[in-house]
């Protein structure tokens, strides 16, 4: 009877715990918009019953005025609107597991020690940071996804050209089924990180198992990652988006050119999709990450043609192809690398990071180890330039230079990849829950396809990998897709 008392106890307060975390998320959404209408009363009321001509002043003490310092500038008093600000930037910080940093946003107001309900919220972020649990990194699944199709019709019409669809049908999902997607796996506990965060490395190039993801009971680590967002030449005109920008407002967010020649602004693609999602849910996001982006080189990266290949025009005529693409001009590729760095940049800001997916998109395994050297070259000086050091490989295809043994160093394509700094190598195993090798010289990964040939081969009884996630893939499939679904 006590261990039933004592359990009752712990959930109960476990349960007032989270009514507590969900209550502070709320109010940051209208938080801001509350301490501005706060703010906007006390001018007027400064200007209506402070201010006029009269030669008689009431007397304010230093604390209203604000102090002046010793140069004479005055020192604006602590207001309860900021307060509020650095309460809910906490609450958010919280959300996201990263309980120290959200106690010492709180410890940075001013007298916090005198306010109870700051007092209680930094004991409530202390408890349950302690009772977190360390994730192993050895069991947590990896799974990565491709460009989404955001227009259905568009993408699979029958004047297409058969071999790319079927491509684009195997490999890609859609903007619905994406949203679907991240919305079971949200509800079945699953919390995002980012590859990097799976392992760590030491001044002597040393791999080890991360220990820092620390998650309460019952979430559970997922490894996301993205291969090609690069917005290929090949995409155009199948209903797929054209690049990543930053819009009015300063948000990540994508454009896309409809068939009538109309470009608008938008969630077309998971970049935008995952954001909004996480700025609603937060604790679908460790730390705010959001996952790895793998990108190629040859056709440029995140919609800039930072390379330029005449041989990838849909037509093959370069002068029609320049005219109805004004954007993509070789005059311009410097111009298009300073606007992706942009893009990388306010990226990085939203949690993501980046890894190799090779410069030329080729099979690692098939391929000479004097082709990796030539493709790992240009991805260093092409890529690699632009979105800042990574030690991460992700296999084109999931092509891996070697067994399920361990790497060695008379694998010459290893040996290599490693001498240029790459040390994390990621595969593809659409079978198994989650593979992983951490080895003191590397950390290798295998990663589930979620994409339309493994949710159709779920639906066949032929593939486990998704029902093993969770996943009601009946839910998110997409029954207007042309079936059945074959490897291209």
């Amino acid at each position: 009877m006590s261990e039933y008392r004592e359990n009752n106890v712990t959930s109960r307060n476990e349960r007032r715990r989270r009514r507590r975390r969900q209550a502070m998320i709320r109010r940051v959404c209208f938080g801001i918009i509350f301490a501005a209408l706060i703010a906007l009363i006390i001018l007027l009321c400064i200007k209506i019953f402070g201010g006029g001509g009269s030669s008689e002043q009431t007397e304010t003490t230093p604390q209203q005025q604000g102090q002046s310092s010793e140069n004479g500038e005055s020192q604006a008093p602590e207001t309860g609107s900021s307060n509020q600000a650095a309460i809910d930037e906490a609450a958010i910080l919280a959300a996201q597991y990263d309980y120290d940093a959200a106690i010492e946003k709180l410890k940075g107001i001013a007298g916090y020690q005198d306010k109870k309900e700051i007092t209680d919220l930094i004991a409530d972020y202390e408890l349950t940071r302690d009772t977190c649990v360390t994730v192993d990194m050895s069991t947590v699944p990896h799974v990565f996804f491709h460009t989404l199709i955001c227009d259905f019709n568009r993408c699979f019409k029958s004047s297409h050209n058969q071999s790319l669809m079927n491509g684009y049908n195997a490999w890609m999902v859609t903007v619905d089924e994406f949203k679907e997607c991240i919305r079971q796996l949200y509800d079945l506990g699953y919390v995002i990180i980012n590859i990097g965060d799976s392992y760590t490395k030491d001044a002597d190039g040393n791999y080890s198992m991360s220990t820092d993801v620390k998650l309460p009971t019952g979430k559970k680590a997922l490894i996301l990652s993205y291969d090609d967002t690069c917005y290929y030449c090949q995409y155009m005109d199948w209903g797929m988006a054209d690049r990543v920008i930053l819009d009015e407002n300063g948000d990540l967010k994508c454009e896309y050119t409809d068939e009538s020649g109309n470009t608008t602004v938008g969630d077309y693609d998971h970049i935008p999709i995952l954001i909004d999602f996480c700025r609603e849910h937060p604790d679908f996001a460790w730390h705010g990450h959001k996952g790895t982006l793998a990108l190629t080189g040859y056709d440029g990266i995140l919609g800039y043609r930072t390379e330029f290949r005449m041989f990838d025009y849909p037509t093959g005529d370069e002068t029609a192809w320049l005219q109805a693409n004004p954007w993509c001009q070789k005059s311009e590729i410097e111009t298009y690398k300073e606007q992706a760095k942009v893009i990388v940049q306010a990226l990085k800001d939203n949690g993501y990071e980046f890894a190799s997916h090779t410069w030329g998109h080729r099979h690692a395994d098939q391929k000479g180890l004097d082709w990796l050297k030539q493709d790992t070259e240009w991805w260093c000086e092409r890529v690699e330039s632009l979105t800042g050091d990574t030690d991460i490989f992700v296999f084109p295809h999931g092509g891996d230079i070697g067994s399920g043994d361990d790497y060695t160093s008379s694998n010459e394509k290893y040996s290599y990849l490693k001498s240029m700094g790459f040390g994390v190598f990621c595969g593809v195993d659409g079978t198994s829950l989650y593979w992983n090798q951490y080895r003191s010289g590397y950390v290798r990964q295998s990663r589930i396809n979620i994409d339309g040939i493994n949710m159709y081969q779920t639906l066949q009884g032929k593939a486990t990998a998704l029902t093993k996630l969770g996943l009601d893939v009946e839910k998110i499939f997409d029954t207007r897709r042309p079936t059945p679904i074959t490897a291209s």
